[in-house]
């Protein structure tokens, strides 16, 4: 019995210790199954991670390269309309494509195109219409400037004043021919320009003197200030007369009866400045941007109604910039700007500012004028 039960136990130790080995093999299985199992889960959750992001960064791109092929065009045609509103008419957009898109490029080319070809013929046909219109009319006021100094004999006062009243608009239908012409030069770019050494003062002077019965039929003062020493600058010297004229006429008709008028100029760096100040009624703030518009006006909307094309400014400043320089203008005057212009109640003010370069190289523009005219010189630099 007991080699029996020694035998037994015997047995019974090799199968717990079978059992126990087993046992082991199995949780060692099972660990490193679950062992390949997480490893597997992780490969395969970053491997999602990475698709999912790729997936991600492929549909943006592809918003983005969609996004652009659609804005690009249209933000290049919003350019070409902006610049067509501001009178740039020669614009022409890239047709990439058959799509909406490009069938609206396509119609905006044409459009473009058709718009500039209308532009240049009614340039054409103010160009053309204005010389023909020169001729007759320079011949009428020839005719009757001459009866009325009395080339064709004695004639009554009340022959006299009619005479006058068309002499009178005669000479404004004359004015306004000339003024459409250099509206159509300066459009066409073919605005020739006389340019030559010459003194800011002789250019106000000139332009005083020039509108000096229009000063007193409205009882204005004109004041002239300028800086110690102005240097001469070089410009053509009867378009800048012109500026200042076009400027002082503006100033003269939108001010009260009784008004005053200030004329300056100082040296800014490489530029002249030169300001036009006034006490009249100002310029509405709604119509600022339009100022310097072809054939705006304000005598619509102010109680002065005056005469005149509304082609003063839009001259005057094209004049300017073909010269290099700007204008601009401020009203109501700021306050304390000018200490001993009278302001106040209806008389809001309006200061007109031109910058005009000190020297500027000649270019293809320049005419056979290439001397200097300072300020000594008035009697042989015209004006």
């Amino acid at each position: 019995m007991d080699d029996f039960h020694k035998a037994a136990q015997k047995t019974r130790e090799r199968i717990e210790n079978s059992i126990a080995r087993q046992e082991q093999d199995i949780r060692s299985a099972n660990e490193r199954a679950r062992a390949l199992i997480e490893e597997s889960a992780d490969r395969n959750r970053n491997l999602i991670t990475v698709i999912t992001i790729i997936a991600a960064l492929s549909v943006l791109g592809a918003a983005i390269l969609l996004g652009l092929n659609i804005t690009r065009p249209l933000k290049r045609l919003t350019e070409g309309a902006m610049a067509i509103s501001r009178g740039d008419l020669d614009q022409q957009i890239e047709v990439n494509s058959k799509d909406e898109i490009g069938q609206l490029a396509k119609s905006f080319n044409e459009m473009a195109h058709a718009v500039a070809e209308v532009d240049r013929m009614k340039s054409e046909f103010v160009t053309t219409a204005s010389h023909e219109f020169r001729t007759p009319i320079h011949a009428m006021l020839l005719g009757v400037s001459g009866i009325l100094e009395g080339y064709s004999g004695e004639i009554n006062d009340e022959t006299r004043e009619d005479l006058q009243i068309v002499n009178d608009g005669i000479a404004r239908l004359m004015v306004l021919v000339e003024n459409l012409l250099d509206l159509s030069r300066i459009e066409s770019r073919k605005f020739d320009l006389n340019m030559a050494r010459i003194s800011i003062r002789h250019i106000v002077k000139n332009a005083v003197s020039e509108v000096s019965r229009l000063i007193e039929a409205y009882g204005h003062v004109a004041i002239e200030r300028y800086s110690s020493k102005l240097p001469d600058i070089y410009v053509d010297g009867e378009r800048m007369i012109q500026v200042v004229v076009n400027l002082l006429s503006n100033s003269i008709k939108y001010t009260p009866e009784g008004g005053k008028i200030l004329i300056g100029a100082e040296e800014k760096g490489r530029d002249i400045v030169l300001s036009v100040a006034d006490n009249g009624y100002g310029i509405p703030l709604e119509v600022h941007e339009k100022v310097f518009d072809r054939f705006f006006q304000a005598d619509s909307i102010m109680s002065q109604k005056v005469g005149g094309s509304g082609l003063g400014l839009t001259i005057a400043k094209g004049i300017v910039e073909e010269h290099g320089g700007s204008i601009y203008f401020e009203s109501p005057i700021p306050e304390g700007r000018f200490p001993d212009l009278p302001l106040g109640g209806d008389r809001k003010g309006t200061v007109f500012v031109v910058h005009v370069p000190i020297n500027r190289a000649p270019d293809s523009r320049k005419g056979s004028n290439g001397g200097a005219c300072g300020e000594n010189q008035e009697d042989s630099c015209g004006g």
